[in-house]
């Protein structure tokens, strides 16, 4: 896999819920000593109040001034923003089977390990995860052909001077950060 390690200052990792974009992009800005940026952190507020469309917009536009970041999420209505001065879109598009097993198992796992996220008492719980239309299982099963659809097209006509990175499966992810030190970076 070809990379240009001269575009590895300002990341935006992107993919359907579930596909490991957290994960993937702390490693990675680990690897390449960038801020790490999660867009669900600038989105989410207490109590699951999330940010309106201008604080998020703001509050990405403020992320991402820098000269340096890797930012993990997608929030369509952010790309002018963050896509202003974005140099690679390193996208995870795993297969449908993968990304919902990883969904089920992580939202039975924050049942159990009742893990805070994104503000200070945002927990999961049997009802959100199971029983509510914004579940994030119903929002990866109803969001994943749009998305992949989506980004299909963005790779397929890349119009702009980035770098476009598709890793369709964990162990290319793995092989991409393993060979990171065979770059010169």
């Amino acid at each position: 896999m070809k990379c240009d390690t001269s575009k590895l200052n300002r990341i935006n990792v992107i993919g359907t819920s579930g596909s490991g974009k957290s994960t993937f992009s702390k490693e990675l800005a680990s690897k390449l000593k960038l801020p790490y940026i999660e867009m669900d952190s600038l989105y989410w507020k207490d109590d699951w109040k999330f940010a309106s469309d201008e604080e998020l917009i703001n509050n990405v536009r403020l992320a991402t001034n820098d000269e340096q970041w890797l930012l993990d999420g997608n929030y369509s209505r952010t790309q002018p923003v963050k896509w202003r001065n974005v140099q690679t879109i390193i996208w995870l598009d795993y297969p449908f089977h993968l990304v919902f097993f990883r969904v089920l198992k992580r939202s039975i796992t924050r049942l159990f390990d009742r893990k805070t996220l994104w503000g200070t008492n945002n927990q999961e719980s049997f009802q959100k995860s199971f029983l509510s239309k914004d579940s994030i299982i119903v929002w990866m099963w109803t969001s994943y052909p749009n998305m992949k659809n989506r980004y299909s097209k963005l790779f397929e006509k890349n119009t702009k001077d980035w770098q476009l990175i598709r890793l369709t499966s964990p162990s290319d992810a793995k092989e991409f950060l393993k060979n990171l030190g065979n770059f010169k970076l």
